[in-house]
């Protein structure tokens, strides 16, 4: 089963509005990913992952993680190149914070989630 493994590491730039200006950060995200074909085939996947995000407004600076799991397909070609689409749900816990002026609060939530990516194997 291990050729059929594959580890994932997302990174994405954040922006969310709150009551008093717009919070901006990063969040990443490393997934385990199973393909189902075998190895160098393009293949349906299904992920499972962890989530964390990290927003700053001012000088107030906010975090929180979740998990998400995604299913889709990859298209790969024999330079190493691929392409993945996918779709599935995140679960993001609160992420709050204050400094009594400046305020990020977002409640905890379940969302959808689309997946777009390229992506390069170097093996």
């Amino acid at each position: 089963p291990l050729p059929h493994l594959v580890l994932d590491l997302q990174a994405n730039r954040l922006s969310y509005n709150t009551g008093t200006g717009t919070a901006t950060g990063y969040g990443i995200a490393p997934a385990l990913q199973v393909e189902i074909r075998e190895p160098g085939r393009s293949t349906p996947y299904v992920s499972l992952g962890y989530v964390y995000a990290s927003l700053s407004l001012s000088n107030v600076t906010a975090s929180g993680s979740g998990v998400f799991i995604n299913a889709g397909y990859e298209w790969k070609w024999t330079s190493g190149l691929g392409i993945i689409v996918g779709g599935g749900a995140c679960y993001l816990g609160n992420i709050k914070a204050t400094d009594g002026t400046t305020t990020i609060s977002r409640d905890a939530q379940l969302m959808p989630m689309l997946e777009f990516g390229l992506r390069f194997m170097f093996l």
